[in-house]
């Protein structure tokens, strides 16, 4: 999946929030998201993920709450 395919795919997921949490569904089980560090999938749109850019290569990496927190800390500090 390209980048621009990405976006477009979460624009659609929030232009159809109507639908309440099963467009965030969908979404997850098309973009197969998982944690970089436990390989967890992400199929919760409940549960907040945290997303952190990587400089080299540059990207987005995504992780599961317990993963970010164990690595990056309370989100509250």
């Amino acid at each position: 999946m390209t980048t621009d395919e990405f976006h477009d795919a979460v624009d659609r997921a929030a232009r159809s929030a109507s639908e309440g949490s099963a467009a965030l569904r969908r979404l997850a089980r098309v973009l197969r998201i998982r944690c970089a560090e436990c390989g967890a999938a992400w199929i919760d749109p409940l549960e907040r993920w945290r997303a952190y850019r990587t400089d080299d290569p540059a990207e987005v990496v995504l992780f599961c709450p317990g993963c970010a927190e164990h690595e990056f800390g309370s989100c509250e500090d």
